[in-house]
């Protein structure tokens, strides 16, 4: 599955008016620190999380949770240990391969492009407040969401 598929990207002028914050030499959690802070003011939250961030996690605790879509990786490593409540909410829960970080909140839309290379980027994020950038990202959460299966459950792997 490709980042940003083709419908989304003719459509990118529906992004206008948001800020690229990027982490600076002086200010490294930069990026991460804007997210954190719209998460904690958040009263409901959607996501595709490529990378799992404990800090980002514990920022959205406080919210209702829609649906969210783990990478693979993610999932196996992460969620199992730390989150096991979560294996037993499927119907909220997508894991398909991603690179994408894609938050749509009731205020906002973050989002995160990979790198060239296809890496994770933990120092820059997009955020727009408009009501056309969070129904784009809405669409493209959709769009991920529809496209895969919930997890399988297997109670016989959880210790």
């Amino acid at each position: 599955m490709t980042v940003i598929p083709p419908r989304f990207r003719l459509r990118l002028s529906e992004l206008a008016g948001g800020e690229v914050v990027r982490a600076t030499e002086t200010r490294p959690a930069h990026a991460v620190s804007e997210i954190e802070r719209r998460l904690r003011n958040a009263d409901s939250i959607s996501a595709i999380i490529p990378v799992y961030n404990d800090r980002l996690a514990d920022a959205a605790s406080g919210a209702d949770i829609g649906r969210l879509v783990f990478d693979e990786a993610v999932f196996e490593e992460v969620v199992k240990e730390t989150a096991p409540a979560l294996l037993d909410a499927t119907e909220t829960i997508r894991v398909p391969d991603v690179s994408v970080a894609v938050t749509v909140t009731e205020d906002y839309l973050l989002l995160s492009l990979p790198t060239l290379d296809g890496a994770y980027d933990s120092q820059t994020e997009f955020i727009a407040d408009t009501d056309e950038a969070r129904q784009w990202g809405n669409h493209l959460f959709d769009f991920y969401w529809e496209s895969v299966q919930p997890p399988e459950h297997d109670s016989s792997r959880r210790d």
